[in-house]
């Protein structure tokens, strides 16, 4: 006699809001968190260029509290950091748990697992970020277009894309220009100190404010499909 073996489990739906205030708190966290590095990077620019040089000593003394203050802005910064990404990544596995489950009739490009894994690769998870977060914008919201959450999807990704962007050409010509100017042989020129130190502050300052606008579109979007998912769900306690 044939024994059919027992039918896969139901996969446990579990409420993601709390995980949403997570995310949104900690990308917070990293956004203040890297503030002191700005301020100090400002303060320790004031110190060498704009304020008046009264020697060595002088010098050293009006470094003394910004360079403090990067300290500490690292120090806080690194567990944010960490934080937010594992938070994040968990937040993205269980929302697609849960998006699975709610539209059974819809196929995901990635399983729960895959989209926690593709987007730990470096560079390649720009690309899979959109696709990841589209799916599950559309699965949590099985029975109307989700109009709104397609574009907010659409701006975090493009500024994102934007931000990644700026960040490693910036990086690269600035690179490529400090190595050019200060090449060995060449000699120091004050005039091109300031430029230097002023050019690499204000790109540093664009890239703070391009993060900054990444975390909310992104703390929108994990949101939004939340409180998607949440409509949804049974109440605790009630058989699915």
């Amino acid at each position: 006699m044939y024994v059919a073996p027992p039918p896969p489990a139901p996969p446990r739906l579990r409420s993601v809001s709390g995980l949403a205030i997570a995310v949104t708190a900690l990308g917070i966290a990293v956004i203040v968190a890297y503030l002191p590095r700005i301020v100090a990077s400002w303060w320790v620019y004031s110190a060498m260029f704009t304020e008046p040089q009264d020697g060595l000593d002088s010098l050293v003394q009006r470094l003394d509290t910004p360079i403090l203050l990067l300290l500490v802005g690292l120090i806080l910064l690194v567990p944010a950091l960490i934080a937010a990404a594992v938070t994040t990544l968990v937040w993205v596995h269980r929302a697609g748990t849960n998006a699975a489950a709610l539209s059974p009739h819809l196929r995901p490009r990635y399983t729960p697992a895959a989209s926690v894994g593709l987007l730990l690769i470096p560079l390649a998870n720009l690309w899979f970020l959109r696709p990841v977060l589209e799916d599950l914008c559309t699965a949590s919201s099985p029975y109307t277009p989700d109009a709104r959450g397609a574009r907010l999807v659409r701006a975090c990704w493009a500024t994102t894309v934007v931000t990644a962007t700026v960040s490693l050409l910036g990086n690269l010509a600035m690179h490529g220009i400090s190595t050019q100017l200060y090449g060995p042989g060449r000699p120091v020129d004050e005039t091109l100190n300031t430029w230097m130190a002023t050019a690499g502050l204000a790109f540093a300052t664009v890239e703070y404010l391009l993060a900054i606008a990444c975390t909310v579109l992104f703390a929108r979007v994990v949101r939004h499909i939340s409180r998607q998912q949440a409509a949804l769900l049974p109440p605790p306690g009630a058989q699915w």
